[in-house]
């Protein structure tokens, strides 16, 4: 990896100040961002299925009210 002298002794100062070699910090720091990846991920595949829940009964939702708000028997709120 090719870096500047000035970001090599910002992490040197970075790594030190933790008591670890640069080697491992970018080992951790490579790691850490792995694991938060998938799990924003995660939550972003959670979020879609609830979405994808939440039109599907939108959609039922609508097919019900449309027949109802046609007949008369229900009065839409505006």
């Amino acid at each position: 990896m090719v870096m500047s002298e000035d970001d090599h002794a910002r992490v040197k100062a970075f790594a030190d100040k933790r008591g670890v070699s640069m080697a491992r910090l970018f080992q951790d720091s490579a790691l850490r961002e792995s694991y938060d990846r998938r799990e924003r991920l995660a939550v972003i595949a959670a979020l879609d299925s609830a979405n994808r829940l939440l039109a599907k009964l939108g959609c039922k939702v609508s097919s019900f009210a449309s027949p109802a708000l046609h007949s008369g028997h229900v009065q839409a709120l505006n």
